[in-house]
């Protein structure tokens, strides 16, 4: 079974602060505004280019550490999350 890459998708503009950032989104000629915590900033940051799920955990548990016995599943799902708003692209 290969590793899923995750990559950020383009958006139409961001602003980063402390405590996460403000997407701009432009799907289908509507813009939409998406608040992400810190968590999801950094998903987007370390996929800019491409990276494997397996490394985009293990960079998410360095950073922050593990909220759970599962990190995996965890960052799976906040993948998932991210896909379905457009912010992230899953291939694999």
């Amino acid at each position: 079974m290969t590793d899923p890459v995750v990559t950020a998708s383009e958006v139409a503009d961001v602003l980063v602060g402390d405590d996460g950032s403000v997407v701009l989104v432009e799907s289908a000629g509507q813009h939409q505004v998406l608040r992400l915590s810190v968590l999801g900033q950094a998903v987007r940051e370390i996929a800019v280019s491409g990276v494997p799920l397996s490394r985009l955990t293990d960079e998410l548990v360095a950073r922050f550490g593990s909220a759970g016995p599962d990190p995996a599943a965890e960052v799976q799902a906040l993948v998932a999350q991210l896909a379905s708003a457009g912010l992230v692209r899953v291939d694999g």
